[in-house]
């Protein structure tokens, strides 16, 4: 089911290359990129490890044409000198033809200025190893940059104090899910891990009028200010708005 999840989200075929950066132990790497990959007899290139300086010769070298990453490693790409270098070299046998980017939220100029920078698009997911992939993704053919996009074979729906569990759009709270894959336990019991049957992730987002989720940031993080709720990923994202 989680790789039958991310076929239909990423539109997965025979003849993709997929490179895998990210650590094997993490649940990214063994179900997004490889079982999904294998599941369709595409080409999987596992690197030991990503370097950014080798990122583009890889890409080039093996017909890369997606992989899996966080949103750490967009910026590290966009700003190591070695890496624009390298793209520069190699850009006309980069064949690439997306980045998925998961694990926590990716601030809207950071993905403007990797597609815009290398002609990649970004397909900005969410998802957890709690969900053992992806439960929301961006459609390639209509995304829309800061969102984690429309709910993928999973129940999600917001919760709050106020108002309980509901799927109404522009109301805030905490993301819950619940499905086949989603945990309902762990192995060292944890208190309050379950509100009405979903899992609580511990974060905080909506939905829009178009079903595409935002995640807004966590529960633990917010700051209050002045009775204000603060999070600190907007905050973070208006700064990198600014030019440097």
């Amino acid at each position: 089911m989680a790789t039958q999840a991310v076929t239909k989200s990423q539109n997965i075929k025979e003849s993709d290359h997929a490179l895998i950066v990210m650590p094997m132990f993490h649940i990214n790497a063994q179900i997004v990129s490889t079982v999904t990959s294998r599941i369709n007899g595409c080409q999987v290139i596992v690197a030991p490890k990503f370097s950014a300086s080798q990122f583009w010769t890889i890409v080039a070298k093996y017909q890369v044409t997606w992989l899996s990453v966080v949103p750490t490693i967009i910026n590290i790409l966009l700003k190591n000198q070695n890496s624009n270098q390298q793209y520069e070299k190699v850009k006309k046998a980069v064949h690439l033809e997306y980045v998925r980017s998961a694990s926590f939220s990716l601030p809207e100029q950071l993905l403007t200025d990797f597609e815009r920078r290398f002609n990649v698009k970004v397909q900005e997911g969410y998802g957890m190893t709690e969900s053992t992939t992806v439960v929301s993704i961006n459609p390639l053919d209509k995304p829309k940059v800061g969102s984690v996009g429309p709910v993928v074979d999973t129940d999600i729906a917001i919760h709050s104090s106020v108002y309980g569990i509901t799927y109404k759009p522009n109301q805030h709270g905490e993301i819950v899910i619940r499905g086949p894959r989603v945990l309902q336990a762990y192995l060292d019991p944890k208190d309050n891990i379950l509100v009405d049957g979903y899992f609580r992730t511990g974060d905080i987002g909506y939905f829009d009028e178009e079903g595409y989720l935002y995640v807004i940031g966590r529960i633990k993080e917010i700051i209050n200010h002045g009775g204000e709720k603060v999070a600190p990923a907007k905050v973070e994202g208006l700064f990198l708005s600014f030019s440097s």
